[in-house]
């Protein structure tokens, strides 16, 4: 897998640099961000591309554990709570964090945390490919690169993080294939990512539109829009 673009949220500077310099050390991870407190946490996930976020539990302004059911489908998918209180693990894994850390931080039980972080992103698409044919040819897709789906006449438009490519299939078929990886068909010619969204505007219509990260704006249909609504809590 590539690095994994990690946040650290700690209000206590000692605890935090503590964390973030595991965080540097370890090969595998990249740090993009720390924060000292709840809302500070919650404003960076719904902005920055974080693929795996240690919280701690108890925060300012709001705790880890609020951060996480805020955000809902937005939320990192592989979340690591902190806390110098063994209680808090239940209530952790009620959100479905991948682990906790107890405070002072374990070096190996560090690196635990973030192999069952892999585990989990590459079970749930991150490290996922799709294969496509492509004039007698075999094409890969990797979804974590895949910013949505397009219908066009007889192909479907993929949007990815490295441009654009058009490939003879039906949105059914992609529909299909990229659902049990946390994708949604908004639209009869939209499929999104779920953990892609960063706002939904209702219209007039009864429809809306999707506002990607990065900036990607797809139709919702007014049949889909309940759906759509649920799913992102």
């Amino acid at each position: 897998m590539p690095h994994l673009r990690t946040l650290v949220a700690d209000d206590e500077p000692l605890s935090r640099a503590e964390l973030a310099a595991l965080v540097e050390q370890h090969p595998d991870l990249e740090l993009v961000a720390t924060c000292s407190d709840g809302p500070s946490a919650r404003a960076c996930l719904e902005t920055a591309e974080v693929d795996l976020a240690f919280l701690d539990v108890e925060m300012p302004g709001c705790s880890g554990l609020e951060v996480v059911r805020s955000l809902g489908p937005r939320a990192p998918r592989a979340v690591v709570f902190a806390t110098a209180h063994p209680e808090f693990a239940v209530e952790a894994f009620e959100v479905r964090a991948i682990d906790y850390l107890l405070k002072p931080y374990d070096p190996e039980r560090f690196a635990a945390a973030v192999e069952r972080a892999q585990d989990r992103l590459e079970a749930s698409g991150e490290g996922a490919r799709l294969v496509l044919r492509k004039e007698g040819r075999m094409e890969v897709v990797v979804l974590s690169s895949l910013r949505w789906v397009e219908a066009a006449d007889q192909y479907v438009l993929l949007h990815t993080t490295e441009g654009n490519r058009l490939m003879r299939e039906s949105m059914a078929r992609m529909e299909a294939a990229l659902t049990p990886h946390g994708f949604l068909r908004v639209h009869r010619s939209a499929i999104v990512p779920l953990a892609a969204v960063r706002e939904l505007r209702s219209l007039p219509s009864g429809g809306g539109e999707l506002v990607l990260e990065g900036g990607d704006r797809v139709p919702v249909s007014r049949s889909r829009a309940p759906e759509v609504r649920r799913a992102l809590g």
